[in-house]
């Protein structure tokens, strides 16, 4: 992409001058080194990447906003194996932190002493640290505690994310009915990116993708038994989850997390699974901010278990059973 489709693509959405030529500054760097390679930006892979951003680790130059702005430029020019590589990278860094806020100091400080990986390290360097975070929290805590602290919203999400949803429960009587209607909203959004090859968070959709998703209400919304709500996680990398043959790759494509994904291709290390408290926090978090409080959210099964599905149960509260669903037995109340 030309230097002035690149100014006016990010103008479109909103960037400031000073932003727009800070990422066009970052880009250079990065093509005037893999130049050195007699390579072009747009025959750049993610090998010859790694490179350009372990020099960047080594002069201690790998800031969250080059590494962003990179990011960003390979979102505009659609070279989307970057772009995701880039997603991989940056979109969990806060994570941690926001985990060990919840800790008491004397956890905190043996949390700290175990050292994460810097800023822009490759995913394959994470899964070490992450069992041994985890054996920490272990020695530490009990197990009701170690998951109440993991499942927050790790990612600071904002409330405002989920405005319109929030307006839409409200305005709405049954809690089955917006299940359903969560579901089709979802499902026509994957739809929109499919036909437009515009890629959906950090992954492409294709009609596969979208036919997939369409069997299985839980990806997109929820299914309702009695006071609980059941939801699942899409596959990561839908696309090469639905062409994977063996259990493990699925495992892979199916994980969201940056701090665990690597562990499933190598068989190391192993890490406790009750990690995946962290992805039910942010399965759970729509829910918060529709019913207007904390949830209590489980566990059901995940690629650490063995699973390829994250999948949670969450506990609706007795007010909005009351106000939101059919007035019978909630044990054989189903949706």
């Amino acid at each position: 992409m030309e230097t002035l489709a690149l100014i006016e693509h990010f103008k479109a959405r909103g960037k400031s001058d000073q932003e727009i030529y800070a990422i066009l500054d970052d880009v250079k760097e990065l093509e005037d080194f893999i130049l050195e390679h007699r390579v072009k930006l747009e025959n750049l892979d993610v090998p010859l990447l790694r490179t350009f951003i372990a020099k960047l680790i080594r002069e201690e130059r790998n800031t969250m906003a080059r590494l962003v702005n990179l990011m960003r430029y390979f979102g505009a020019t659609r070279q989307y194996d970057l772009y995701i590589y880039f997603t991989s990278l940056v979109n969990s860094t806060d994570v941690i932190d926001q985990i060990t806020r919840r800790l008491d100091p004397k956890t905190k400080a043996k949390i700290d002493s175990v050292g994460m990986p810097p800023l822009g390290s490759d995913i394959g360097e994470m899964p070490d640290y992450t069992a041994t975070f985890m054996d920490t929290l272990a020695d530490t805590m009990d197990r009701p505690q170690l998951r109440k602290t993991l499942a927050g919203n790790n990612h600071e999400i904002p409330r405002e994310a989920f405005s319109k949803e929030k307006e839409i429960f409200d305005k709405t009587d049954s809690l089955d009915e917006y299940l359903v209607g969560l579901n089709q909203r979802g499902i026509a959004t994957l739809q929109k990116h499919a036909d437009s090859g515009l890629i959906w968070f950090e992954q492409v959709i294709t009609q596969e993708v979208v036919d997939y998703v369409k069997t299985n209400p839980e990806i997109m919304s929820a299914t309702r038994v009695g006071n609980k709500l059941y939801t699942a996680k899409i596959p990561y990398d839908t696309v090469n989850f639905l062409r994977a043959t063996d259990l493990d790759t699925k495992r892979f494509y199916a994980c969201h997390c940056p701090f665990v994904r690597t562990s499933f291709l190598t068989q190391h290390p192993k890490v406790d699974k009750d990690w995946c408290y962290c992805s039910a926090g942010f399965g759970k978090f729509l829910y918060e901010v529709l019913f207007d409080e904390e949830l209590d959210v489980e566990v059901l099964e995940t690629p650490l278990s063995g699973s390829t599905l994250c999948r949670f149960a969450i506990t609706i509260p007795q007010r909005i059973m009351a106000l939101k669903t059919p007035k019978v037995n909630y044990e054989n109340d189903r949706y």
